[in-house]
């Protein structure tokens, strides 16, 4: 098999190698033995990949919208989720080869329950007729109308609705959740934007009694005065605004360098208005 293929060039102990075998061949018996030789297309998310718990093993994983045998006529519509499990440098390596909105072929096998298939061989690009028309009808825009705010367009890759609407003097992106309840979120969204002035403040104003602090002492040594909340509200930009159906929310400020173009991320609710904020550098916060 492929997991076999790649072991050589990692040249593990042979302990470890038993121990992934092991996790291997766990994992692989709830797939049927017949090694199918398939051409598929991928859908439009894109493949994702985290690490199995007690095991030096990854599962990367990414949906298929259609497959079909080599030489069958038959293309089946069912959705699977494509699925390989190995180290991670090779997951990474299947990565770069398995592409959202693509025909590939490759070798799988079909799980007991047909929902997931077990990459075998390393895929490759190919073509089909049948299966380019499926895939050009997927990649249409999924998109929803509203009188007021716009036309929202899926983001497949962010699994929301968004649009750009009018903000105070620029615009801002407003996005729903695609699994939540749209009507719900919107009405919580022209809620907000009935006050954009309140809110605008309100968001930045949060993220100074959080972050001016930080912002001041990443100034640099040479004397440069610190700044004050009031620069610094001045400073930041409301960039994004992500609602829930609970009307709680996630707002992005353009940091307009103040963390070296980081952005702020502020999240409250309606009700209770902004809570926290923080830098999203992967750095920790300061404590307040």
């Amino acid at each position: 098999s492929m997991f076999n293929l790649f072991k050589k060039k990692e040249a593990p102990k042979a302990q470890a190698a038993g121990d992934k075998n092991t996790a291997y061949k766990a994992y692989a018996a709830d797939f049927l033995p017949d090694v199918l030789d398939l051409m598929v297309v991928t859908g439009p998310e894109p493949f994702s990949s985290d690490r199995q718990p007690d095991s030096d093993l990854w599962e990367g994983r990414i949906g298929l919208t259609a497959w079909t045998e080599k030489d069958s006529d038959e293309i089946d519509l069912e959705p699977v989720q494509l699925v390989i499990l190995a180290a991670q440098d090779l997951v990474d390596v299947v990565q770069q080869r398995l592409p959202s909105n693509f025909i590939l072929k490759l070798k799988g096998r079909l799980s007991q329950d047909g929902k997931r298939m077990l990459l075998v061989d390393p895929p490759a690009p190919a073509f089909d007729p049948d299966l380019k028309e499926l895939l050009e009808e997927q990649k249409k825009p999924v998109t929803f109308e509203t009188e007021d705010l716009g036309t929202f367009t899926l983001s497949h890759a962010m699994g929301w609705f968004e649009t750009d609407h009018d903000w105070l003097d620029g615009t801002v992106q407003l996005t729903v959740d695609r699994d939540s309840d749209r009507e719900a979120s919107l009405a919580n969204l022209r809620t907000l934007l009935a006050d954009c002035e309140g809110w605008n403040q309100r968001l930045a104003a949060c993220a100074a009694q959080h972050l001016l602090e930080r912002a001041n002492q990443s100034l640099p040594e040479d004397g440069e005065e610190p700044m004050d909340a009031q620069q610094f509200i001045q400073t930041v930009q409301v960039e994004s605004i992500q609602m829930g159906e609970d009307g709680s929310f996630t707002a992005v400020l353009n940091d307009n360098g103040l963390f070296w173009g980081n952005s702020i991320v502020v999240t409250g609710t309606l009700s209770g208005g902004p809570v926290s904020a923080s830098v999203e550098d992967g750095l920790t916060e300061l404590p307040d």
